[in-house]
């Protein structure tokens, strides 16, 4: 099997609001952290303020931390 790599995640300092599908509304992001996706785009990944699932918001290339 291939090994996969190690993913690089920078956290974001700023308040990111993403949609929560569980409380179905826009809610501030916990920690959230730049991932890359495998065609290159640029994803924040974190968890939702109040009920704790995890969020993610795909942002653009140009996107910066």
């Amino acid at each position: 099997m291939a090994k996969r790599k190690a993913a690089k995640h920078k956290e974001s300092k700023r308040n990111t609001v993403a949609y929560c599908l569980r409380c179905r509304k826009k809610t501030t992001m916990i920690k959230p952290k730049l991932c890359k996706m495998r065609r290159g785009r640029k994803r924040l990944a974190g968890h939702c303020a109040k009920c704790r699932t995890k969020t993610s918001l795909i942002v653009g290339k140009s996107f910066k931390m």
